[in-house]
């Protein structure tokens, strides 16, 4: 049976991880400097926390959510303020949690509204 949702690929992963990163070391220029960029894929979990963190300061939470398919699915759904966004390009589904949450925090930041809300870096 094929997924009735949109599954993020390997690359849309990659360029969210890389998107997310890029933003985090502008505000601390040694987070994860010294891993290999070609094993910054097993460090998502740290990654997304690290960013979720930032993005908390600022009254938005995201709960990864399990989807209801014979595949196991995960996808990242943001509030602000408690409340559900209204025209909020929601992130991808992943295979895995932390994938996730990496797909979820790029998808916040391509929120212009959403991104203008995050304290300055």
């Amino acid at each position: 049976m094929a997924a009735r949702f949109n599954v993020g690929t390997d690359s849309e992963i990659c360029e969210a991880r890389n998107e997310v990163l890029e933003l985090l070391r502008k505000k601390d220029p040694s987070f994860l400097d010294a891993i290999p960029e070609t094993q910054t894929a097993s460090f998502h979990e740290e990654i997304a926390e690290r960013f979720l963190s930032l993005a908390a300061t600022s009254a938005f939470a995201v709960e990864i959510v399990a989807l209801d398919d014979e595949n196991h699915h995960f996808e990242g759904r943001w509030t602000h303020n408690g409340a559900v966004f209204v025209g909020f390009k929601q992130p991808p589904a992943a295979m895995n949690r932390a994938d996730a949450a990496i797909l979820a925090c790029a998808a916040l930041l391509r929120n212009d509204w959403c991104r203008s809300k995050l304290p300055q870096v």
